[in-house]
């Protein structure tokens, strides 16, 4: 599909988003759409999207199971098309027989309600680079990202909310957040929200009692704790280090804290910090020189500059299909009880942790009773 300037195409059932669309150099088009669909509901394929389209899209279209696919949607080809939420691009045309009633954006609501909270959880294992009990409850981390914007949908700032709900390990453990291919230089400010005082755990870790991590100016490194049993010494006597919000015994009220990232650039409305770039990791005292890190699958060989991992071991096991120490899900994840392995709850984790083009959606399909129950 070839559109010139001004032009304008109304959906008015859902887009099929595998679409090759070719927009004006100069000037704009603009594609007004009720919902946006995959018609195989596949959301993968192959298509291009080159020059000044805008997407007029309802609030819909932002939900946690359409929008990590929205965030790379419009920047396939490196095109310049943008995203807007309905009536607020900065796109005018008249009505016309050709174009009905045309458009014209109004600069959007004063105060716009933003749709785009998105949640995920990441659950790690700290026997690395050994199974271990494989569990995947030793740390739990609940994450919500809010993208608020402007009122030309451009995003000013990103707040990252994380919740600590589980600590199913008796060692000394830490975490952070790392923002791959995020400078320093990227984020204009940061500023904590800490009512709990997770990050005074900080002082006398393994990770820096600072707002950035030393030597990380490339990939932003943010410590968020340096102690998780003592983010919980108000509840229970952290130098016990017992297992806490794995079993019926030694429940725990988790804490939150929140991050919010003012970005220096505020005129792009594709998200620079996403689900994407997001590396959560854990850090504890193992047989390394410095902390031992517990990354994703996808930075598992790649630690910060004050960590390090086993590059040269674990990453072949990994990449095998034999193991990984940490997953990623959309939504709550109702992780293992305790001593219980991820493989026994969930039937299907085998499949994908060895193929992870099948058996994509395991997390929905628990053991009931291997499971632990959150209060």
């Amino acid at each position: 599909m070839t559109m010139d300037s001004p032009s304008m195409l109304v959906v008015e059932d859902y887009y099929d988003v595998y679409r090759n669309v070719t927009g004006p150099a100069d000037g704009g088009a603009i594609i007004v759409a009720n919902t946006i669909q995959r018609s195989n509901g596949v959301w993968e394929g192959s298509y291009t999207i080159t020059g000044n389209v805008i997407f007029d899209l309802p609030a819909s279209a932002y939900d946690e199971n359409t929008y990590p696919f929205l965030e790379t949607f419009i920047t396939k080809g490196g095109s310049t098309a943008s995203i807007c939420l309905p009536g607020q691009a900065n796109f005018v045309m008249e009505p016309s027989d050709c174009s009905g009633a045309g458009y014209e954006g109004d600069g959007g609501d004063p105060d716009p309600v933003d749709p785009q909270v998105l949640s995920y959880s990441y659950a790690f294992e700290d026997l690395y680079p050994e199974m271990g009990d494989y569990d995947f409850n030793d740390i739990v981390l609940d994450i919500a990202t809010t993208y608020n914007r402007a009122n030309n949908n451009a995003i000013e700032s990103v707040e990252i909310e994380i919740t600590l709900a589980t600590v199913g390990a008796t060692k000394q453990i830490g975490a952070g957040l790392r923002l791959m291919g995020v400078a320093q230089s990227d984020i204009a400010s940061i500023t904590f929200v800490d009512p709990n005082n997770m990050r005074s755990t900080l002082s006398g870790s393994l990770f820096d009692a600072s707002t950035y991590e030393s030597g990380t100016t490339s990939a932003a490194v943010i410590p968020l704790f340096g102690d998780a049993h003592k983010v919980y010494n108000d509840q229970y006597d952290y130098q016990r280090r017992l297992i806490l919000n794995t079993a019926a015994a030694n429940a725990i009220t988790p804490y939150t804290m929140k991050i919010v990232l003012v970005m220096a650039d505020q005129s792009k409305t594709n998200p620079m910090i996403s689900m994407e770039n997001m590396d959560f990791f854990i850090g504890f005292a193992g047989a390394l020189n410095k902390r031992t890190e517990v990354h994703l699958f996808e930075w598992i060989a790649n630690a910060t500059p004050n960590g390090e991992v086993y590059a040269d071991g674990a990453a072949e096991v990994a990449i095998g299909g034999r193991y990984t120490w940490a997953v990623c899900v959309p939504g709550i994840f109702t992780y293992p009880k305790e001593g219980v392995t991820i493989t026994e709850a969930y039937p299907d984790f085998t499949g994908w942790a060895a193929n992870r083009t099948t058996n994509q959606e395991w997390y929905t399909n628990p053991e009931q009773d291997l499971v632990y129950t959150r209060k």
